[in-house]
């Protein structure tokens, strides 16, 4: 089987909207092989995170019902320079692909040792909570938040690249203090 996330154009679904998006994806689904393992709502899309052996023109015509389809993403260990992937992780992050941005970010993570390591967890612990925050499972996303806060606060430089350090720990301290989850970017 061959993962894919499918990526359509949200006009009027809200986190909130879960169940709802999930059981009524479910049945555009049901007469074919594809199997969904997760959605995620963002303000710009809805996320269907699917395996299939062969997505063919049918379900994607199917699944046009919910929204147009704006991108296609077969799922694959991508590899690419470090400079490259922080790059791209900010990108991620910033247009509320959060899930990718865990994903590319970690793959930089992984050849990190130290304070560096500790930095990268906590920006992917950021993007990971955004991702239950985008299913509806805020206690989750606030649990997380905190855990990304810890980990931030052993890094004492403002930016990493080009992403900002400072902003990123800030922002996460008023979700907390205020027990409010307000997206933003890096």
């Amino acid at each position: 089987m061959h993962r894919f996330i499918i990526y359509i154009q949200n006009s009027k679904y809200y986190p909130s909207d879960i169940d709802y998006v999930m059981m009524k994806s479910r049945q555009l689904c049901s007469q074919s092989q594809a199997k969904i393992h997760d959605i995620r709502i963002s303000n710009f899309n809805l996320e269907l995170d699917i395996s299939i052996n062969n997505l063919d023109q049918k379900l994607i015509k199917t699944l046009q019902h919910l929204g147009s389809i704006t991108r296609i993403k077969h799922v694959i260990d991508e590899k690419m320079p470090k400079d490259d992937a922080i790059k791209k992780g900010q990108n991620y992050f910033n247009n509320e692909y959060f899930w990718e941005c865990h994903e590319v970010l970690e793959s930089v993570w992984k050849n990190c040792y130290g304070v560096e390591k500790n930095l990268l967890q906590g920006i992917i612990l950021t993007a990971a909570a955004f991702v239950h925050y985008q299913k509806n499972e805020n206690t989750v996303c606030m649990s997380i938040l905190n855990r990304a806060s810890k980990k931030l606060l052993l890094y004492h430089y403002d930016f990493y690249y080009e992403i900002n350090i400072k902003n990123i720990k800030i922002n996460i301290q008023n979700i907390i203090k205020h027990d409010k989850i307000l997206l933003f970017t890096i």
